[in-house]
Formats: C-alpha cells, structure tokens, sequence
C-alpha cells in the first residue's frame, strides 16, 4: 500500500507507548523576529493529534494561513472572485467530507482554473457570477490545449460542482452566484488514443458527486459496484 504524502511542516512522532502522534512544525527562517511584509508570522507550531484524517485538515488549513502571510496582500481573496469562491467551497462539508487525496486533486484542479488567462487576467481574479456560458465554453477550450482532453474534463466538473453548491438557495445570497454556466457543456471524454486507463480514486470520487448533484444516484451506485468491486488490471 502506497504510503500517503502528509501535508507540507508535517512531522510525525512517537507517543511514549508508540503510537504515532502529528505536528504542524513552523520553518525556522518564519520564526520571530523575521518578518514577511512587515508582519510576524502568526501561525505557531502546533500539535494536530494522533488521528491521522483529523491531523491532515487541521495541517492544510494552517498551512493555507502560513501561505497568506507568506505571500503577502497580493494573496488576499476578494470577496465574490473566483478565487474566493474556491476558498469558500474548500469551507463546506461537501469539500471538507472528501478523503485527502480527492481533496488534493479538487485543490490542483482549483489552482489550475485560477490560473487560466482571460482578458481581464487571471480567472481567479474575476467576479464569479460574473462567469457566464461563453466564458465556461471558451476555458474548456483552453484547458483541452494547455492541460489535455482528460484534466480540462476534470477541472470543468471540479467547477459544476462549486457553482452548483454555490448557486443553491442560501448560499447564493453570500456568493452571488444565480447560475451554473458549466452545467450542460458536453464534456468530451477521452481515451487518449491508448485504449482505457484505470480511473484514479478522486476521478472515481467526482464521478459519485457529479452523478449525485446531477440526481443520478443510480450511476453514483453502479460506479461503486464497479469501482469497488471489480479487480482492474
């Protein structure tokens, strides 16, 4: 069994009776009196339990607070941004329920879609609800040419999901999201032209919650039966 990557400034432990117990570890160049942007860092190091699920959100969330002194105001989410709507998502139970290695993937693809260049600069920067059908059309074309048929399908999916959560009835007062611009695309899929490849766990986790927003529990099931059960080689 693989062992799992723990989030970065995560030291592990032994307890005195040898169970293993988790750390979050600030750097020594972060440490006072050094400064970043003329700040200290507050983020102090801590102890995270020995429950190893528990210990990795309780990691990501500080180190996600120890990125935004690092990087400075440049860093800071503007209410209603794309940007912002992601940090907002990656703060609900839908996300937050997710095992570490979909959290993982829904995170890249997240800073994937940030990324992608618009007219206006970088999509992270743009209003959400601002992100119509034209928009959503015209990133999955470019995504499909930067990133591939297979991860532009991904990060499209990653984003039905969050608008879909966002635009629900008192959600959508705060985000300011109405619509959901990535429902309906016809997401292509692909085969890369090397015959069928094994789908990875937290493709496998979209799948479930995109049948299940979609009100397609039954796919959700059938996807299981056979993600589960069937010896994939």
């Amino acid at each position: 069994m693989a062992r799992l990557r723990l989030p970065a400034y995560v030291n592990v432990r032994k307890l005195s009776d040898g169970t293993p117990a988790y750390y979050w570890i600030r750097p020594k160049w972060a440490s006072p009196p050094n400064l970043r942007h003329g700040k200290p860092c507050p983020v102090e190091s801590s102890p995270l339990g020995i429950n190893q699920g528990a210990a990795i959100t309780k990691a990501e969330a500080l180190n996600a607070a120890f990125k935004e002194w690092r990087e400075g105001e440049a860093s800071a989410r503007t209410p209603g941004t794309v940007k912002w709507l992601f940090s907002w998502y990656c703060q609900q139970e839908k996300f937050t329920a997710l095992r570490h290695s979909t959290r993982k993937g829904y995170r890249f693809a997240m800073d994937q879609i940030e990324a992608m260049d618009t007219k206006g600069g970088p999509l992270g920067g743009r209003k959400a609800a601002a992100v119509d059908a034209t928009v959503s059309d015209a990133l999955y074309r470019k995504a499909r040419a930067k990133h591939g048929e297979r991860q532009a399908s991904y990060m499209m999916q990653v984003c039905r999901l969050v608008w879909n959560q966002a635009r629900r009835p008192g959600y959508s007062k705060s985000t300011g999201v109405k619509d959901n611009p990535f429902s309906g695309m016809g997401i292509k899929a692909s085969t890369g032209g090397k015959g069928n490849r094994a789908a990875t766990r937290a493709e496998y986790d979209l799948y479930r919650a995109t049948a299940r927003e979609l009100g397609k529990q039954s796919m959700a099931t059938a996807a299981a039966l056979l993600f589960e059960c069937c010896q994939r080689v």
